[in-house]
């Protein structure tokens, strides 16, 4: 019953959090975001831009092979 009731705390959370997200990204125009500071990754991390104009960053495995990056991509995309 615990886990039950966790998980329900934090996808209200997280929903709340990409209402917040949502809410941020249709006020503000792309001058207004500021310059994004590429941090070093482990070896097995890269960064993939996933929105428009460079705007949504996502760290993914490097191992991926490219019809597996682009089928996660997709999926991301679509439930942006």
């Amino acid at each position: 019953m615990r886990y039950l009731e966790v998980a329900t705390s934090f996808h209200l959370f997280i929903k709340q959090k990409f209402k917040e997200l949502d809410s941020f990204m249709q006020t503000s125009s792309s001058k207004e975001l500021p310059k994004l500071e590429l941090k070093p990754l482990l070896s097995n991390f890269r960064y993939v831009f996933l929105g428009q104009d460079f705007i949504f960053l996502i760290i993914i495995n490097s191992y991926l092979s490219d019809v597996e990056e682009e089928m996660l991509l997709r999926v991301l995309r679509e439930h942006n």
